[in-house]
């Protein structure tokens, strides 16, 4: 014997996902949420992408949905430029509203410094004089390089 019950339609609405903005990379540590879930719509993260799912004949929602996406390794906090959270946000979280869908939210590096002492070798004295060439390891090609000139 064979009771049906119902049958749901659930439809792919939106991909959502941040990207370091100089290399290119999904940030897949993340988790998502929609803050003000409207009835029928799903969010789960599959490979650091937010997937929403909407089920067929659900009501439209009143006011625009967002997604919350949030960083959750916490090594990437001091590594990225991560936008204040909005007011009850968690920390480390970017709100981004579901307009397209697929989206892909840059999150520019945070600024770095490089302290690099050139000695002589073997005996270890400072060298002097000298022009070090920084070449990127990562990132769009042409890679740059960049010339680092001694300061005091």
């Amino acid at each position: 014997m064979t009771v049906t019950y119902g049958q749901t339609t659930v439809r792919l609405a939106h991909r959502v996902r941040l990207r370091h903005a100089v290399t290119g990379a999904t940030i897949t540590a993340v988790d998502a949420a929609l803050p003000a879930r409207p009835e029928g719509w799903t969010c789960r993260v599959r490979d650091g992408e937010a997937i929403v799912t909407v089920r067929d004949h659900s009501p439209t929602p009143d006011a625009p949905v967002e997604v919350l996406l949030t960083v959750t390794d916490g090594r990437l906090k001091d590594l990225l430029t991560l936008p204040a959270p909005a007011p009850g946000d968690p920390p480390m979280t970017v709100r981004v509203a579901l307009a397209a869908e697929v989206a892909a939210v840059d999150v520019p590096p945070a600024p770095l410094t490089l302290v690099v002492d050139l000695v002589e070798r073997p005996s270890g004295d400072p060298a002097t004089g000298r022009t070090l060439g920084v070449r990127a390891s990562s990132g769009p090609d042409p890679k740059p390089t960049i010339a680092l000139t001694e300061s005091a």
